[in-house]
């Protein structure tokens, strides 16, 4: 416990050796529950990278708690459940919009349905703030985990997962009222 708040001071003093022991102490022992929690490895591996690189991120205001293990383990677990309800809303998102897809588009009518439909998104998207809408195609075209397009753009992991959720529950919701307002 003495070990761990003399650590976490030196942390907070900028002190990236003992950074880097944190990192090598905890780091797999954190995958691995993580893992447990979230039932993959990449995802694991994503949260535990964002953990520590919150923790360094933001070492200045980091309290010293009496036990290091049990803060991070706490972390990784809320962590765990917040990847766990984006996933789950990114998939539910995607089965909402795939509902309205054609299967294959065979028929010249299927393909035309099909290209309107994807016009109809991208005039969404446009609609959407600047921020929204680059999170959004950061993550959707190019495939961007939340915090490689936090680093890019500077924000905050959170204001990536906000700007996700939202734009996916607008398009969600502009898909069904376009599907419902049709004859």
């Amino acid at each position: 416990m003495l070990k761990d708040l003399f650590i976490i001071s030196q942390i907070k003093k900028g002190d990236i050796k003992a950074f880097e022991q944190l990192f090598r102490q905890y780091y797999s022992p954190l995958c691995l529950y993580a893992m447990s929690i979230v039932g993959e490895r990449e995802g694991a591996e994503e949260i535990i990278e964002e953990l520590f690189y919150t923790i360094w991120r933001d070492r200045k205001k980091l309290g010293l708690f009496l036990s290091t293990q049990g803060y991070l383990y706490t972390s990784v677990c809320n962590r765990c459940m917040m990847y766990i309800r984006h996933r789950k809303m990114d998939s539910e998102a995607r089965k909402a919009m795939l509902q309205f897809m054609p299967e294959h588009a065979g028929s010249p009518e299927e393909e035309m349905e099909c290209k309107e439909l994807q016009a109809f998104v991208e005039a969404c998207l446009q609609k959407m703030p600047e921020r929204s809408r680059q999170v959004f195609q950061m993550h959707r075209n190019e495939g961007l985990k939340y915090a490689e397009i936090a680093r890019v753009l500077g924000i905050s992991v959170k204001m990536v997962e906000a700007a996700i959720t939202k734009a996916l529950n607008v398009l969600r919701k502009e898909i069904e009222s376009y599907y419902n307002e049709r004859p």
